[in-house]
């Protein structure tokens, strides 16, 4: 039996945490949490990977409420098919799913399923916009009149009836990855787990508490490499598993907060937690304030909405 796959196949189910253990430990909005026993009479270890599921889960809240079932807002290769008409200047006009769009890698079409020819792509022949992917596989601006049969008149035939198959890769969504290993004050690169999204000139933010720092990505950077380099050296020493993200601080802030109102509404586990007034004070069963923390999240969360990602 013959299995054809949709080619968007290999972006579903993906899931990033858009915070660190540390930043949601270093936050002050989590502070008043006792987050030592998530898992109860649990090792330091088994209490971070509870916190860390926590922020995983958080997260995914993030991606399907501003960009539906399948998108999220880390940078990803994403590759999408569909069915475009060509304007008058013989250009495809494409809206993607997700944005905010980063760079276009393929581009393939043809008027039959099955038989698309890839395109060689140059700065002659695609232009992307934030929110827009411009296509002119003749790759020119000018506008050629024909009269009577021309090599150009399959572009209308009755087989497709100006209607093109086409699959496309894209990049969308904002950088975040983490440091893949620790890196020492002065240096010149950092190497992260993910460099999808990075690219030349990118100011990305370190998020490492009191070391917190902006950098900016070399000139010379190859797109891809996982080791970046950068403009300027580290002021500050970082470890393994410090977020590098060119992420807006109100998602982060979305992740904290969802966090928080699934801490609170588990009760922490007879926890304890720090009143308004400064007065430690012993809680049992569900913690008050959960549902407040979920509002403010998606209240940060408005603005980054996507309607057209939303299938």
């Amino acid at each position: 039996m013959t299995v054809v796959f949709s080619p968007f196949i290999g972006q579903i189910g993906r899931a990033e945490p858009y915070i660190s253990n540390q930043e949601l430990e270093f936050s002050a909005t989590a502070s008043a949490l006792d987050l030592d026993q998530l898992v109860p009479n649990g090792t330091q270890t088994a209490q971070d990977r509870a916190l860390y599921e926590l922020i995983l889960r958080a997260s995914a809240k993030i991606d399907a409420h501003c960009m539906g079932r399948m998108g999220t807002l880390n940078a990803t290769s994403f590759t999408q098919n569909g069915r475009y008409r060509m304007d008058r200047q013989g250009r495809f006009k494409i809206h993607p799913s997700y944005t905010p769009v980063l760079a276009v890698s393929s581009f393939s079409w043809g008027s039959e399923m099955g038989n698309m020819t890839p395109l060689v792509l140059t700065s002659a022949n695609v232009w992307s916009e934030e929110e827009s992917i411009i296509i002119n596989p003749a790759g020119t601006t000018t506008t050629t009149t024909f009269s009577g049969p021309s090599t150009l008149s399959w572009l209308f035939n009755d087989n497709s009836m100006g209607e093109f198959y086409t699959e496309f890769t894209y990049i969308n969504g904002w950088p975040n990855t983490f440091t893949s290993a620790s890196v020492a004050s002065g240096a010149t690169s950092i190497p992260v787990t993910d460099p999808t999204g990075i690219y030349p000139g990118n100011s990305l933010q370190v998020w490492d508490g009191m070391n917190d720092e902006w950098v900016q990505v070399s000139s010379t950077y190859v797109p891809g490499t996982p080791t970046v380099t950068l403009t300027n050296p580290l002021s500050y020493a970082h470890g393994k598993g410090i977020n590098v993200s060119m992420m807006h601080p109100n998602v982060k802030q979305a992740c904290i907060l969802f966090v928080c109102s699934m801490v609170r509404e588990r009760g922490q586990g007879g926890g304890f937690e720090i009143s308004p007034t400064g007065e430690v004070v012993q809680t049992s069963g569900k913690s008050s304030g959960f549902t407040e923390d979920e509002l403010q999240a998606y209240d940060l969360l408005d603005e980054f909405k996507q309607i057209s990602g939303r299938m």
